[in-house]
């Protein structure tokens, strides 16, 4: 009787474990198929989008599940929005009866996604909305859920971003981020990130945590060689016309808060490689080789920058005006009217930075800041004016700039400047300024060796009449105490020749021999003393030198006019005799030419007193006609 007891019950044991496991069995061979059904069925209240399963395995005993080919669409949209080729996931089912939730791993293969932005508005708005509390305000009932998400792994991903107004595409690719996790009692969270830029070339690597309850954050990352070309998709909505362009390397340190802007410490190397800017890629309105910034230290929120050196080597701007533009407003609308620019509710990344970079800049004002050095290296400026009858062109090439020791803590940070100019003159100037008040300076500057011919196309166009030579030179002196100026400016105009009157329907008149006949003085030298005085807002000019120089020039002068005008004549004589016309394209010398040749060296024999001087028997009737100049030359004083 008793054995037939325990038969029974081992009976009873043996069918309550074979059920259990034909449960189980049939469990684990049917929940897969009816998750995938309960998914695609209930995907609106799940997700609120479509979403679609290649198929799912799904092991209850070890919490472990896989995904392969998951599709989520956009919403109420046949367009896809994140794909997969696969998730898995693991569960820690123990720790559920702990009440912890707990993914103990996660990863994802191959995902691929798509953002898109218009006018303020992104595509998985909808998704936040549908998780978002009803009631923010409403108090949490019970103990907070304790949800746990570690060893998260991303593979080879790709996602697109998109902005269809402007429009803007630009994809990432080969994207994979590692992190240990998240736990429900940490608030940091550690990711390490490796991606490529996808359309062009560009690599990024480094290490970000986040705080996502302070909204704290840190970086250690790495960029080679980013290709900056797609950001000349937003230019389009900025400028009529253009091509955009250059790389950026960079090995950078930082924190901050996403919160505040200026809550930000960076420190590290940054340097833009051959950037440019300009109607097409093989013509620039500006660019530069490289820019290369060292940082020590950047602490905008504290007020402080320490940066070891700044260097802007070959750097280029050119500048045009036309009838009615200028290239920049051409390119840009005048005033910033294209109309990409005031779009309310448009995202533009290049005005976001712009912006940055200008609150960046009044911080740096009002901090604490030190550069050791500040270089600018072979520098090329162009002015070009068409809207002249005649083009004028000057080109300060090349530019450099030096500055040691840049210190607010100092009294005084001294820059120094040199230019040469195209086709010909020189540019020196020696500042020296108080880096606590820009309101004290000191200025030395110096532009010599322009010919004033430079400046013809401006005066034949408003006078008439050209300056057939002459020299220009500009120096002075400016110091300026609490805005405050006391300057003395020097002009020197040497031997400038008005040359005969152009007559053009567009040309304007006036009489520039007469005004050049009282302005200069008897020695052919326009000298003027020019000093500048008053606030930096309203200068004031002190011309005094100018009126008393031609009120003088209006009575002394007269008398000795006859004279003068002798001097001009026989002067224009030789100049006539010793001119040499080149032609356009002319590679060599006519006979005609080479004759002429002889002259001017028979004529500069004579003018230095050479004794007997060799010359061909063909050139005797000449001799005869310049000995007698040469005795008259000598009688004559110096005219310079």
């Amino acid at each position: 009787m008793q054995q037939k007891k325990k038969s029974r019950i081992k009976r009873a044991i043996k069918v309550l474990v074979i059920t259990i496991l034909i449960f189980f069995v049939v469990l684990i061979a049917f929940i897969s198929p009816i998750a995938k059904y309960l998914i695609q069925k209930y995907d609106d209240k799940i997700l609120g989008r479509k979403i679609e399963l290649g198929w799912i395995y799904i092991n209850p005993l070890t919490g472990y599940v896989h995904i392969h080919n998951l599709r989520v669409y956009e919403h109420n949209s046949d367009t896809l929005f994140f794909t997969a080729q696969s998730v898995s996931v693991d569960f820690s089912m123990l720790k559920l009866f702990k009440k912890t939730y707990e993914i103990s791993s996660i990863t994802v293969d191959k995902p691929w996604g798509r953002i898109v932005e218009n006018q303020g508005h992104i595509n998985f708005q909808d998704i936040i909305d549908h998780y978002r509390r009803k009631d923010p305000n409403a108090p949490r009932s019970g103990e907070p859920t304790r949800f746990n998400i570690l060893n998260c792994v991303i593979n080879d991903g790709e996602f697109h971003y998109e902005q269809p107004r402007v429009p803007v595409t630009y994809f990432i690719k080969n994207v994979n981020i590692q992190s240990p996790g998240h736990w429900w009692d940490v608030d940091t969270m550690l990711f390490k990130i490796a991606l490529l830029s996808g359309p062009t070339s560009g690599a990024i690597n480094g290490t970000m945590s986040i705080d996502f309850k302070s909204l704290n954050y840190r970086i250690n990352g790495a960029v080679d060689s980013f290709d900056l070309k797609p950001l000349s998709q937003y230019m389009r909505e900025l400028s009529n016309y253009g091509n955009f362009g250059g790389w950026v390397d960079a090995r950078v340190e930082g924190e901050g808060n996403f919160k505040d802007k200026l809550a930000l410490k960076t420190r590290g190397l940054i340097a833009i490689k051959k950037f440019q800017y300009g109607p097409s890629t093989h013509e620039d309105y500006g660019s530069f080789q490289r820019l290369v910034l060292a940082i020590t230290e950047a602490d905008p929120g504290g007020k402080k920058y320490l940066i070891d050196s700044v260097m802007l080597d070959r750097p280029y701007f050119r500048y045009e005006r036309y009838d009615y533009l200028d290239n920049l407003t051409r390119m840009f609308g005048k005033a910033g009217s294209k109309p990409g620019i005031h779009s309310e509710g448009q995202f533009n990344l290049i005005l976001k930075i712009a912006e940055y970079l200008q609150e960046l800049l009044k911080n740096f004002a009002a901090s604490d800041y030190k550069i050791n050095k500040f270089t600018v290296y072979k520098g090329d400026v162009i002015f070009n004016d068409f809207s002249l009858r005649e083009k004028f062109s000057v080109d300060g090439m090349p530019l450099f700039i030096r500055a040691d020791s840049i210190d607010k803590k100092e009294e005084r940070m001294k820059i120094k400047l040199n230019a040469t100019l195209k086709p010909y003159g020189e540019i020196s100037m020696d500042v020296s300024l108080d880096p606590n008040d820009y309101g004290f300076f000191d200025i030395s500057y110096k532009i010599h060796k322009v010919p004033v011919s430079l400046f013809n196309p401006y005066l034949i166009t408003y006078t008439s009449f050209p300056l057939d030579r002459g020299t220009v030179e500009l120096n002075g002196i400016w110091n300026v105490e609490d805005s405050m100026i006391k300057s003395t400016n020097h002009l020197l105009v040497m031997d400038p020749r008005v040359g005969k009157k152009i007559k053009r329907k567009d040309s304007k008149w006036l009489p520039l021999p007469l005004i050049m006949s009282i302005a200069r003085d008897a020695g052919e030298v326009i000298d003027y003393e020019i000093p500048v005085y008053g606030n930096l807002k309203s200068p004031k000019f002190r011309i005094h030198d100018v009126v008393m120089n031609v009120l003088r020039n209006i009575f002394i002068k007269p008398p000795s006019t006859p004279y003068l005008v002798n001097v001009k004549k026989l002067e224009n004589t030789i100049e006539k005799m010793l001119t040499l016309k080149w032609e356009m394209r002319q590679t060599d010398l006519s006979p005609m030419q080479e004759r002429f040749i002889g002259k001017i060296a028979f004529a500069a024999c004579l003018t230095l007193n050479l004794k007997n001087p060799s010359l061909p028997a063909r050139f005797a009737p000449l001799s005869g006609r310049l000995i007698p100049l040469k005795s008259t030359i000598s009688t004559l004083p110096s005219t310079n």
